[in-house]
């Protein structure tokens, strides 16, 4: 898949987003949580344009919130953690994963997906889920980051009363979002999530593990 973001086409066969997963790991809270830190919202951005054709195509899934609650944030326990953790883990194994480029003949096309997917898909199948349970759309947001070796990659960003954590369809884990490995480049408004914005200070934590991708399937 290529993202097209920065007004770019970045072009590259992106292994993240179908590569084969991590094993499972017991589920605990991110090591982060205790000292949450919020993104910083940079300036607007244009966002991926393939997300746009996706909104024109499917208008329903990109709607203003019925009421607006900019910066609404779930209230996370630990229950409610580990049925999040189980959400992720089965979402990631709904589909076969598999390129853009291999099912419609394009480098980039976002869809909620029905058998296949690739990144962007798995997260827009898991925004519209985590919607329809309840979740405020302000805290629920797209994410496009950065791998170290890989290249650009689609995420769920959850915002949560226990950090901003990340449902990703390379792992089960879920994570919060300094301690994915992950450069961060753009993401939805928290304002707004018709509106895209820069990440500021995006860059991976020092001394955090970074994310490592096996091998594709």
């Amino acid at each position: 898949m290529a993202l097209r973001i920065l007004g770019l086409s970045i072009v590259s066969a992106l292994t993240l987003c179908f590569a084969t997963q991590a094993p499972a790991r017991t589920v605990s809270a991110p090591s982060s949580v205790k000292a949450a830190a919020e993104m910083r919202e940079g300036r607007p951005h244009e966002g991926p344009p393939a997300h746009h054709a996706f909104c024109r195509r499917s208008p329903a899934h990109c709607a203003a919130p019925p009421v607006a609650r900019p910066g609404a944030i779930a209230v996370l326990s630990k229950s409610a953690f580990e049925q999040l953790h189980a959400f992720n883990g089965d979402a990631n194994n709904l589909f076969k994963p598999i390129t853009d480029a291999d099912v419609y003949g394009v480098s980039d096309f976002w869809t909620v997906p029905q058998y296949v997917a690739d990144c962007e898909d798995y997260v827009l199948y898991k925004r519209a889920k985590l919607i329809e349970a309840g979740w405020p759309p302000e805290a629920v947001l797209i994410g496009v980051v950065r791998s170290p070796t890989e290249g650009y990659h689609a995420v769920l960003i959850v915002r949560t009363s226990r950090g901003e954590l990340v449902l990703d369809n390379l792992r089960d884990e879920i994570l919060d979002w300094r301690e994915t490995g992950y450069e961060w480049v753009i993401r939805q408004s928290t304002k707004d999530p018709r509106k895209w914005v820069e990440i500021d200070g995006g860059a991976p934590k020092p001394g955090l593990a970074t994310a490592k991708t096996p091998s594709a399937s």
